[in-house]
């Protein structure tokens, strides 16, 4: 869980021209994996930059839920999974998605509404960033899969396995 934390809208992609350059400004970005995007077992986000105005203060317990990627398989995988965790610990809670650039709420294809709804965050849960705001208390999960023809040796299979008993 994080407090006080900006959320930024995209303003461009990086990494292969894939990943946006959007969403919370992480504190501890480079040492903190809970928070980071893997592809092929490599981590390939930047941190999202705080723009010169904070924007408002939401007070309310929020869920990041990543990034609304228009490719199904990477979104599913890469970043839906971290829904279900989330939404065990708050079913209720608002759950904030960047849209990638120049994409409008209306261009969001019909899937992603029928996957996040199965994975527990009904259409009215979901907001998407077009401003700067302050999450009062942000919570994230790890990224739970990723596309990769090479097996993960440090995702977060091994994080949760390691978890058991």
């Amino acid at each position: 869980m994080f407090h006080d934390i900006r959320v930024v809208p995209t303003r461009r992609f990086t990494y292969r021209d894939r990943i946006p350059d959007d969403g919370p400004v992480w504190p501890d970005f480079e040492n903190n994996r809970i928070v980071r995007h893997r592809m092929h077992d490599q981590l390939v986000d930047r941190n999202a930059q705080p723009g010169l105005l904070a924007g408002p203060r939401r007070a309310e317990p929020m869920v990041w839920g990543g990034r609304c990627l228009f490719q199904f398989g990477h979104l599913a995988a890469e970043h839906l999974s971290r829904l279900p965790a989330s939404l065990y610990q708050y079913p209720k809670a608002p759950v904030v998605f960047a849209l990638s650039p120049n994409r409008l709420v209306r261009d969001v294809p019909r899937y992603f509404w029928a996957m996040a709804a199965w994975l527990g965050a009904q259409p009215p849960q979901i907001h998407f960033i077009s401003r700067p705001f302050v999450a009062a208390e942000l919570h994230v999960t790890p990224q739970v899969e990723q596309l990769s023809p090479v097996p993960s040796r440090t995702g977060t299979w091994i994080f949760w396995t390691s978890c058991l008993d």
